[in-house]
This record gives structure tokens, sequence and C-alpha cells, in this order.
């Protein structure tokens, strides 16, 4: 008798998943507003003016905005570098940054700006009201995708943001010495990848959407210039630009969508100008890999671990494993769907977890990570541990 041993190669792949929110390097979008006292601001106005703009997205209900706001930096910041001629500015002003304070929760009323539980938001300080702006603005939120409140943006003149928190004035203003400058001559810069290629199953391979941002970083009128897709030295994609984009203004490169079968590929400007160094963006792909059919599933969890839960799907979308908060466990009915693990006790806070998983099938499976209330794991704007 011939006895025979079947090995079973299960491959698995990862993808983590939390609440978006704006990453730094992202282009920040243009919006046109109104004040509390009917002055108009519009974003790029200011950006193309050569200002750096701190905007401020902030809640009336919101103890640590109000802190920071009653604690006098952007006041500060705003005497000594806001636009002249603006009330409440120096004369001896540096006149390069403008700051734009936002209430941007949708469900709180204009009133509220003077009648918060807090305070009064308009005057903080009793005697000394706010002379930068101050907006209600119930879209703002949603355009900056907002994670939490408050959140503070650095928004370079051009239009790259960064989140920088609640910083003293000093830091704020030393954050504009990290805005990219446009260089002499001609130059296009490759800032931003804004493609959707990922793995698409187990064949080593990754399919989609293949798209880069552009933006004029020279002094003179961009009228030209080719972009390339390499892969393995190989170029698989080109797309020419005929136009005009005057300094800091942006253009989208679409090549549609591709394949791509390496673990790296780029995005080349290929064409020449008068700086090379911002002409490659480099991509790279994990592709699924083979392992036993027990894993180990590890996680430290930070300060606000109910919000935490962790699952695997297979290649069909169905879970197979559930770690996690009981809120989301209420999404699943119970049957052939239900998660494996019990998901009825939120998860400790800054405890070491280590689950053994038995994954009972060949197949692809995707373990994704995410958080319930939004603001994703460690977040440093609620003290969460390092």
């Amino acid at each position: 008798m011939k006895h025979f041993i079947l090995t079973i190669a299960l491959v698995f792949s990862f993808s983590f998943s939390s609440f978006a929110q704006l990453a730094d390097g992202s282009i920040a979008p243009d919006f046109t507003t109104t004040d509390i006292n009917g002055n108009t601001h519009r974003l790029y106005d200011y950006l193309d003016a050569g200002y750096t703009v701190i905007l401020d997205i902030s809640a009336t209900w919101c103890g640590p905005c109000w802190n920071y706001h009653a604690g006098g930096t952007f006041e500060e910041i705003w005497e000594a570098h806001g636009p002249a001629g603006e009330p409440g500015v120096s004369a001896n002003t540096t006149d390069d940054v403008v700051i734009l304070w936002f209430e941007g929760d949708a469900g709180t009323a204009l009133s509220e700006l003077e009648n918060s539980n807090l305070g009064n938001w308009t005057e903080p300080v009793p005697g000394e009201p706010v002379t930068f702006p101050i907006i209600n603005d119930d879209n703002i939120a949603d355009l900056y995708d907002l994670p939490y409140w408050p959140i503070i943006y650095t928004i370079c003149p051009s239009r790259i943001l960064t989140e920088s928190g609640q910083a003293s004035a000093a830091q704020h203003y030393a954050n504009l010495a990290d805005c990219p400058v446009a260089v002499e001559g001609t130059n296009a810069s490759l800032v931003s990848y804004d493609g959707n290629l990922a793995p698409s199953g187990c064949d080593n391979s990754a399919s989609g959407n293949v798209s880069v941002t552009v933006q004029n970083l020279g002094t003179e009128i961009l009228t030209g210039f080719t972009v390339e897709v390499v892969e393995n030295g190989n170029t698989v994609a080109t797309q020419d630009f005929s136009g005009s984009l005057n300094v800091y203004e942006l253009t989208s490169i679409d090549f549609g969508n591709l394949t791509i079968t390496s673990n790296e590929y780029e995005i080349v400007i290929t064409s020449t100008d008068d700086n090379a160094g911002d002409n490659i963006i480099s991509q790279t792909l994990t592709f699924a890999g083979e392992t036993s059919e027990t894993v180990t599933v590890s996680m430290l969890t930070d300060n606000y671990a109910s919000e935490t839960y962790l699952e695997i799907t297979d290649e069909n979308g169905t879970v197979v494993w559930f770690e996690g908060n009981e809120a989301i466990a209420g999404q699943y009915a119970t049957g052939s769907e239900a998660p494996a693990a019990d998901p009825t006790t939120p998860l400790a806070n800054n405890t070491q977890y280590d689950w053994e998983v038995s994954l009972l099938s060949t197949g692809c499976y995707t373990l994704t990570v995410g958080d319930y209330y939004g603001d994703g794991l460690f977040a440093s704007q609620w003290g969460g541990p390092d």
C-alpha cells in the first residue's frame, strides 16, 4: 500500500484599514468661505499670494480645542506674522501667514460660537476679541476628511499640507521652513501618487489605476513634460503633457488601468528640467506569501482599545475570524458568515495580544485592522502611547 502525504500551501495577504484623513504631503482641497464678519476667504488666493495658511478645524463642545484656542497661540502668530494691515497685526509683521479658524461641526448652531458651554469662542479671554478670521462652515469637515477634533494643518504656498497640531507659536512659524520653494527655471515635480494599483489575488500581480499629480515647482511657465511608468527598467506606459502651468499649479496624469508583476515600480519624469531630484516616485507592492494553516495575529492595543476590531476574510469576503469591539460585531448575522471568534468582549487597553488562528482552507485571506471611532490606532491627538 502506498501512502501519500498532502501538504497544503495556505496563501494569504494582509491589508489594514482606518478612518481616512488627509495624509501629510497631500494637496489641500481649495475652498471659498465666509467668516462671521461677512468677509470672504479663498484658500488658493492666499497661497498664490505667497502666504502659508494655518487651518484649524474645531468644535465648540471640544475641550482640547477650547484650551488651545484660549491659550493665545494663534493670536501671537497673527500679530507677528499675519497679513499687513489686518486688525490685530503688527506694523512689523513678516506678512507671510494667514490663520483660518473653523467651527466645523454641522450639528452646531452659529450662536454657539458666543454661547457655548465652554465660553465665548470669539472672545476666549474676556476683553480681548479674536482678530484672525472665525468661520462657521458645515462643509469643511467633510472636505478635509476630518478624523477628530481639533485638527490643525499647515498649508504651504505649494498647496502641500502637513498636520502641525497644537504646537507653540514658534514651532508653527518654524514649519514654514519645510515648505517647498520653486527653483529657478523649469521644474516639473511629482508630488503625489494617486492610483489604486494593488495586489488583486494570489498570482503575484497587481492591477488597477495608476495616476500621479505633477506640480510646476519652477519659476518659468511649464509647457510640456513626459512621464513614464517603469517596471524592471522597462517602460510600460507613457503620458505626455502639453499645456501651460504657472508656478505651483497642478495637473493630474492618468495612465489608466495597468497590470504590474514586480514588487517595485516607478513613475518617472523623463523629460529634462532644472531639478531632477523630484522626478521619481517609487511604489512597492506586497504580494501574497505562503504559510502554514495556523497563523499568529499579534497586536499591541492603545489607550482606546474598545474602539478596535480585527477580522480575517477569505477571497469571497466571508469573515472567518474576528476579535474586538462588540459594536462592530452587530453588523454580522448569525449563520455561515458569523465570525469564528467570540467578539462580545472589547479588547483591553495597552495590552499585547497574540491570537492563534486556524484557517481551514487553501486560499487568499485578508487581515483588516480597524478603528470604530475613526481616529486610528495610537492617535497622538488624544495621548495614545508611542
